[in-house]
C-alpha cells in the first residue's frame, strides 16, 4: 500500500514520494538508459578531467563522448538511490582501443580511485592483462621483466577483492611480445606475469565468473578455465 505524508520544508517534491514509487521512476529511466556500458580509455589525457564527489562516494573519469548520467550529480540522495541501481547494471570496459593502449597500472590506479558507492555496486569489469615491461622479447631480459612486477600484481588482485559484488571479470591477454604464444611457454605459467595470482582469484571471490580471452589455449588449460569464445558459440 502506498502512503503519503506531509511535505517537509526545503525538500524536493520527488523525494517526498514513497521509496517504492521513486524506485519505479528510476527503473523506467534505467530501462531507457544509453549508459549500459561505461567505456573509458585510460591511455588518453581525458582521464585527467575528473568528476569527484569526495566523501559522497563517486569518482569517475569525465569523458568527452561518454559521461556518467546527470542524475548522479543532482544531490547526495539521488546518488545513493539512483547511482546504486545504475552502477549495478553498468559494464566497466577498461580495455584498449585504437585510440589508446591500456595497462594494469592504469587500471589499478583507476579502480583504487573509484568511490565507495560505485565500488559497492559494480558487477562487471573488462581489462587487458598487460604491462609495458612485457614488451621485451630479448631472452636475457625476459625472465627478469616477467618477474619484476609480481608484487604489483598481488596488489592489483587485492584491489579487485574490494569489489565485493563483482560477478564477471573479463580479461583479454594480447598475443604480443613476452605474452605471445611463441614466447610464453608452459614453464613460465606458474611464476610469470601474475597468472598464478589470477588462477587463485576465483577461490578468493565466491561466485566470480572469470573469462580469459587468449589465443594461448595451453594457458587457458593451466588456469583451469574453459574457452569463453567456445561457450559463446554453444
Amino acid at each position: 500500500m502506498v502512503r503519503t505524508r506531509r511535505r517537509q520544508k526545503n525538500t524536493f517534491p520527488f523525494f517526498e514520494l514513497p521509496p517504492e514509487l521513486r524506485n519505479m521512476v528510476y527503473g523506467l529511466l534505467l530501462g531507457n538508459s544509453r549508459f549500459s556500458s561505461y567505456t573509458t580509455r585510460l591511455g588518453t589525457n581525458e582521464l585527467t578531467r575528473i568528476t569527484s564527489t569526495g566523501n559522497l562516494g563517486i569518482f569517475l573519469p569525465r569523458l568527452r563522448f561518454h559521461r556518467s548520467p546527470p542524475l548522479i550529480r543532482v544531490s547526495r540522495q539521488m546518488r545513493l538511490e539512483y547511482g546504486s541501481l545504475f552502477f549495478n547494471i553498468t559494464e566497466f570496459d577498461l580495455t584498449s582501443s585504437y585510440r589508446a593502449s591500456t595497462n594494469l597500472e592504469m587500471v589499478c590506479k583507476f579502480l583504487e580511485g573509484i568511490g565507495e558507492i560505485v565500488r559497492a555496486n559494480i558487477k562487471k569489469i573488462k581489462i587487458d592483462w598487460w604491462m609495458d615491461a612485457w614488451m621485451t622479447t630479448h631472452s636475457i631480459k625476459l625472465k627478469h621483466e616477467l618477474q619484476i612486477y609480481d608484487g604489483f600484481i598481488q596488489h592489483f588482485i587485492n584491489v579487485l577483492l574490494t569489489y565485493q559484488k563483482l560477478e564477471t571479470l573479463e580479461i583479454h591477454v594480447p598475443n604480443k611480445r613476452a605474452l605471445s604464444v611463441s614466447k610464453f611457454k608452459k614453464h613460465l605459467f606458474d611464476w610469470a606475469c601474475g597468472f598464478a595470482h589470477l588462477r587463485n582469484l576465483k577461490d578468493k571471490m565466491e561466485g566470480l565468473t572469470l573469462d580469459v580471452f587468449t589465443k594461448h589455449k595451453a594457458l587457458l588449460q593451466w588456469l583451469d578455465l574453459e574457452d569463453p569464445e567456445r561457450r559463446k558459440v554453444e
